[in-house]
């Protein structure tokens, strides 16, 4: 999986971080919440593209799945 460039992450984070977002992570499931962080983790590479929404860290996130929750 081709990592997202690092312009494209701080447009999404300028757009969504703070914002209640409905997100899929890498197992089908939906999460709606407030986003807190968007990106890659350093430590643990083999995540994929992460996301924290409401504290619950989340791996593997489909970034097309991405939207702000009416």
């Amino acid at each position: 999986m081709e990592k997202i460039s690092d312009e494209i992450l701080e447009h999404i984070r300028e757009q969504f971080i703070g914002k209640k977002v409905s997100i899929e992570d890498g197992q089908g499931k939906t999460w709606v919440g407030e986003l807190y962080f968007i990106g890659y983790n350093s430590f643990f590479e083999s995540w994929g593209l992460c996301a924290t929404i409401e504290r619950t860290p989340l791996q593997h996130i489909k970034l097309n799945s991405l939207k702000k929750y009416p």
